[in-house]
């Protein structure tokens, strides 16, 4: 996604990218900017996506100057959107990421890997332990009444 910032002459704001497009809670997010010449940092503004305030980006080393990175974990628990974090390059101009968080892959929350419980005592874990009770005994009846093998019906 490109986004700028205006009132700067159209060469000289900032062209930012974030990938993947979209991105997934809980997942590495890229995040690039080409400042321009004359540029010695980068800054993306975290705070709307959950994250620090300011974090500083990485210069990246090649034939084009003025470009930075940073790559960042998106939070378990962002919800589903999209968000516009800015991003200050040292030379003065700035501009805003998009960032569009897609629903967790397979309709649930990242939440663990199921095999704990973290409350109990509560009405529906009780209900859930009837429920196991239930089927136990309704195996045990049907071992008991189902016929022998030989006998006579």
């Amino acid at each position: 996604m490109l986004a700028g910032a205006a009132p700067a002459a159209a060469s000289q704001v900032p062209r930012i990218s974030v990938s993947p497009i979209p991105s997934a809670p809980g997942t590495a997010t890229t995040f690039e900017v080409l400042c321009g010449a004359n540029t010695t940092s980068a800054t993306l503004f975290g705070g709307v996506i959950g994250l620090s305030e300011q974090i500083p980006m990485h210069h990246v080393r090649g034939p084009t100057t003025g470009k930075f990175r940073a790559t960042v974990m998106l939070p378990v628990n962002i919800a589903p959107g999209t968000y516009r974090p800015s991003i200050d390059c040292s030379n003065g101009f700035s501009g805003f990421a998009v960032v569009r968080v897609s629903p967790v892959p397979g309709g649930g929350a990242l939440t663990g890997d199921g095999t704990t419980s973290t409350q109990t005592g509560t009405p529906l874990t009780e209900i859930g332990l009837g429920a196991i009770a239930i089927g136990v005994l309704g195996g045990a009846v049907a071992l008991f009444l189902r016929p022998r093998a030989g006998s006579a019906r």
